[in-house]
C-alpha cells in the first residue's frame, strides 16, 4: 500500500469534524465513567544481580493445519545500567576443559557483545534507509550518516525505534483488519474507515500536529484492539503499541517545540 502524505494530509478535515463530535458530550447527558482497571500483575525480584525482571510475550501464528500454539508469557531478566558496568569490568576468566584461562577477560567479552550488538542496530537503522520507498539508498554518498550516530539513534522516541522494524507486510495485515473490524463495529462507510487506517499506517506524520485528530485516532485504535480477535491483538500487538506511543509521544509536544522545527 503506497499511500501520498499530501493525499493523506487532505483527510485532516474529515477526521477532524469526526474528533469533534466524538469529543462533544450528548445533550442533557453526564460522561460515562470510566472503566475500572484490571489490577496489574505484581513481577517477581530477578535471581540474577544487576537485572530487573520484565514480563515478555511470545506470539505464534497458525500452522500449516490451522492449529496454534498459546501465548507463552516469560519473565526476561535485563540488565541495569549499574548491572552492565559490573559486567563489563569483570577481571575473571573463564577456563576451558583443560583447566586453561581464555585470553579475554569476562568483562572484555561482555564488551565485544556490546558493540556487536551496537553495530547490529546501526546495521539496522542503514536498512531502514537503503529499504526506503521514496528514496532509497544505492551508493554510500547517499547515506545520511548523522543518522547512524548513536547520540542521533537514542534520541528517537523508543516506540518509533521499535515501530521501524515492523515489516510492510505486518503493516497490510492490520490495515485490512482495522478497516474489516471497524466498519463492522462502527457502521461507519469503508471510506470513512479507510481513511483513518491511512493515517495510521502513515505513522500519523499527516496528522502529527492535529492534537484533536490524535486524540480521535487513539479512541479508535483502542476501539479496533478491543473489537478484532483475540489472534489478531497477538499478531498485531507491536502496530498497537507503536502508533499508541507516536499518539502520547506527538500529544504531548508543545506547540512552541513544534514552530522551532518548522
Amino acid at each position: 500500500m503506497k499511500h501520498s502524505i499530501l493525499a493523506l494530509a487532505g483527510l485532516h478535515a474529515v477526521l477532524l469534524n469526526e474528533a469533534t463530535a466524538a469529543a462533544a458530550p450528548a445533550a442533557g447527558g453526564a460522561a460515562p465513567a470510566a472503566a475500572p482497571e484490571a489490577p496489574k500483575k505484581e513481577v517477581p525480584v530477578s535471581p540474577i544481580p544487576g537485572t530487573v525482571f520484565r514480563p515478555t510475550k511470545f506470539h505464534f501464528k497458525k500452522d500449516e493445519l490451522g492449529e496454534k500454539r498459546a501465548t507463552v508469557e516469560l519473565y526476561a531478566p535485563i540488565v541495569t545500567m549499574e548491572g552492565l558496568v559490573t559486567r563489563m569490568q569483570d577481571a575473571t576468566r573463564a577456563k576451558n576443559e583443560k583447566g586453561e584461562e581464555d585470553k579475554l577477560t569476562n568483562g572484555e567479552k561482555v564488551q565485544n557483545l556490546v558493540l556487536e550488538l551496537l553495530a547490529d542496530m546501526v546495521a539496522g537503522h542503514m536498512r531502514l534507509q537503503v529499504g526506503d520507498e521514496k528514496t532509497p539508498v544505492n551508493k554510500q554518498e547517499e547515506l545520511d550518516l548523522s543518522k547512524l550516530d548513536l547520540i542521533y539513534i537514542a534520541n528517537i522516541p523508543p516506540a518509533e525505534r521499535r515501530g521501524g522494524g515492523i515489516s510492510k507486510e505486518t503493516w497490510e495485515g492490520f490495515f485490512g483488519n482495522y478497516v474489516q473490524v471497524m466498519q463492522e463495529k462502527t457502521g461507519k462507510k469503508k471510506e470513512q474507515v479507510e481513511n483513518a487506517a491511512k493515517l495510521l499506517v502513515a505513522r500519523l506524520q499527516p496528522v502529527k500536529t492535529q492534537k484533536k485528530i490524535l486524540a480521535f485516532l487513539k479512541e479508535q485504535l483502542n476501539l479496533w484492539f478491543t473489537s478484532t480477535t483475540e489472534e489478531a491483538r497477538e499478531e498485531f500487538a507491536e502496530v498497537q503499541e507503536f502508533l499508541v506511543g507516536k499518539i502520547d509521544e506527538f500529544s504531548k509536544r508543545d506547540e512552541a517545540e513544534l514552530l522551532a522545527n518548522l
